[in-house]
């Protein structure tokens, strides 16, 4: 006759009676295993390194940036002798557009007669992202048509300013003009932007001959101009531009949801990024993914090797589990005569290895010696939804009943 106790799974034979610890077995009775759901794990954070290809996030930086446009314009319609009203502007991935002044140039040929110079409409043709050791390049080129610089000639005639009757080749071109923003790949709410960016602008000048030799000394004036008004200019106000918080998510924001880089970091939570060769290594925090490692180990001792004892009798087994991440799922033991537990369920914590005895009644006739065994299997889902499963090795013990005296008294 079998005896019941509190917190019992019953079997066909026996029980298993569940001391419980970190790792907890529930009771299920008359319920088996095929008909019970496995129970969700706990969501945990981990912090791993994902390698991210330098190339993808190049491309991603490219889609992020390929609307983006710089259109340089201070020439506006004659008022008098006053032709200056600036149009310049960046036009941001966010649709915005960002005013880039640009001052208009004046050189004094002399008390009577001066020149005025204006960037006439320099438009951006192309923006390509590469990488450049640890940063992002990005290049943007203007287009090389017509005269990127105009020419304003005034004289004072009778007290009075006008335009210059004198008719000669003014203008100048720009040619190869290309911005260069050098830009430190960086974490972003949670994604991945830039942080220090640094601007360069470069062009090559066309000036006139007959210019240079009209007016002593103005070719070298304009390049002057070039090199310490217009090009800083422009450098610093596209690298404001570039610190925009808005410009700087939007970035985070299309590099996101980039192909390349959306299937490696999916929606998980950028912290850091660093540079190694090809790669860059980010940090992300994201769930635990549970999966088949989740459970790193499972075995099964037998509390005691050799039983002996009054039959029926309770042979104790340790189950012992080590996780890699909290998990929650289902179980149960099989044994030497064929038959199997009803299903328990299980959790355990992260990084914890726990240790939980099971209690199996085990019947034999009086003076015979029994070999038996026991084998435990854990299953749980998967952060995918599969389902996974470990397996104990087989615990073997031997258990010996001992004869009745006479008078029914068990020796």
């Amino acid at each position: 006759m079998k005896t019941e106790t509190p917190n019992a799974l019953h079997l066909s034979q026996g029980y298993i009676q569940i001391t419980r610890k970190s790792l907890m077995v529930a009771a299920s009775a008359a319920i088996m295993f095929g008909h019970i759901p496995l129970l969700a794990s706990v969501a945990q954070a981990e912090t791993v390194n994902i390698t991210v290809p330098k190339a993808a996030v190049a491309t991603a930086f490219n889609g992020a940036l390929s609307s983006t446009k710089i259109h340089l314009h201070n020439l506006g319609p004659k008022n008098g002798t006053t032709w200056h009203k600036d149009a310049s502007y960046i036009l941001l991935p966010t649709g915005s557009k960002v005013p880039l002044p640009i001052p208009e140039y004046k050189y004094e040929i002399n008390n009577i007669r001066h020149l005025k110079y204006y960037v006439n409409d320099l438009n951006t043709s192309s923006i390509q992202a590469t990488v450049n050791g640890s940063r992002i390049n990005v290049n943007a080129n203007f287009e090389s048509q017509g005269e990127e610089i105009k020419a304003k000639c005034v004289r004072r005639l009778a007290g009075k300013w006008g335009e210059c009757s004198l008719d000669m080749e003014r203008d100048i071109h720009l040619d190869n003009s290309i911005l260069s923003i050098s830009l430190n790949p960086v974490a972003y709410n949670g994604s991945i932007s830039y942080g220090s960016p640094s601007t360069t602008f470069k062009t090559d000048l066309k000036i006139a001959s007959k210019l240079c030799q009209a007016f002593k000394g103005i070719c070298g004036w304009i390049e002057g101009k070039i090199k310490t008004q217009l090009t800083p200019t422009i450098e610093s106000q596209v690298t404001k531009s570039f610190n925009d918080p808005k410009m700087k998510q939007a970035v985070a924001n299309a590099v996101r949801n980039s192909p390349g880089i959306s299937s490696l970091l999916k929606d998980w939570k950028v912290t850091k990024i660093t540079s190694q060769g090809s790669n860059y290594i980010v940090t992300v925090d994201r769930p635990d993914q549970i999966d088949g490692s989740s459970v790193q180990k499972l075995s099964l001792t037998p509390t005691q090797k050799v039983v002996t004892s009054a039959c029926p009798t309770t042979v104790k087994l340790d189950a012992t589990i080590q996780m890699k991440h909290t998990v929650a799922g289902t179980g149960f033991l099989t044994y030497e005569n064929g038959q199997k537990s009803n299903t328990f369920n299980w959790s355990a914590k992260k990084g914890q290895t726990v240790t939980s005895t099971v209690s199996r009644q085990f019947d034999g006739k009086p003076g015979s010696k029994n070999e038996g065994w026991g084998v435990m299997q854990v299953q749980w889902k998967g952060t995918d939804g599969k389902t996974y499963q470990e397996v104990s090795n087989k615990a073997t013990f031997s258990v010996n009943c001992t004869l009745a005296a006479p008078g029914g008294i068990k020796l």
